[in-house]
């Protein structure tokens, strides 16, 4: 089995990395919105953080979940760490060409975790229902990103958001509401979600002082 139910643990080095990476893609955000401090921006900077959280929740959770600390599951994170730093990429400077990039590299992010829970289910007898459903979730989330290159702005955001909400709805409570038997485990996602935090405050007390300092 890849995971021990009820197996306690803390976060690992590699996972406390993982979130610095998603730390740089929340600081790219704050430009965004320093460069346009208006209503239309700060629902843009809303919705793209959303979708950035849910990245950052998705594998953490399944980190969570299944704590699998063998080399491919290593190659994985790093694979996703250099994901998430080419969907900041495109954040900075708001455009048609980023939003491309950016939907193709969440879409691609959202099949790696398909991935990875199929081949879990497939491994994992026990946990192979649950694993199927989140695995059909994430897929339908991909898929839909990646339609969403065929339409236009604003027409996109739409798809993105029916991509997200439909997503977390299969991959979330309605896995956990028609399998049989759910994985459980001691949760360290309290722990992830304050180291976390922690880290983003910490790059906006940076901000700040740089801010200061270039007044003068």
């Amino acid at each position: 089995m890849i995971h021990g139910y009820g197996a306690a643990r803390r976060a690992s080095w590699l996972e406390l990395f993982f979130d610095l990476v998603f730390v740089v893609a929340v600081f790219r955000l704050g430009q965004l919105l320093l460069d346009d401090p208006s209503a239309r921006g700060v629902l843009v900077f809303a919705g793209l953080m959303s979708t950035i959280w849910w990245l950052w929740f998705s594998f953490s959770y399944f980190a969570d979940l299944f704590d699998d600390d063998r080399p491919p599951s290593r190659i994985v994170q790093l694979a996703a760490m250099l994901g998430v730093l080419a969907l900041s990429a495109s954040l900075p400077h708001w455009s048609a060409g980023d939003a491309d990039r950016f939907a193709v590299a969440y879409g691609l992010l959202l099949a790696m975790l398909t991935a990875t829970y199929g081949i879990v289910g497939r491994i994992d007898v026990e946990a192979r229902e649950f694993c199927w459903w989140n695995a059909a979730g994430f897929l339908i989330g991909a898929v839909l990103w990646f339609c969403s290159l065929l339409v236009s702005v604003p027409a996109r955001y739409f798809v993105w958001g029916v991509a997200l909400v439909v997503n977390a709805a299969i991959a979330g409570p309605l896995a956990y509401a028609v399998v049989r038997r759910a994985p459980t485990q001691k949760s360290h996602m309290p722990e992830r979600f304050g180291l976390f935090t922690i880290v983003v405050l910490g790059d906006a007390v940076l901000a700040v002082a740089n801010g200061i300092g270039a007044t003068g």
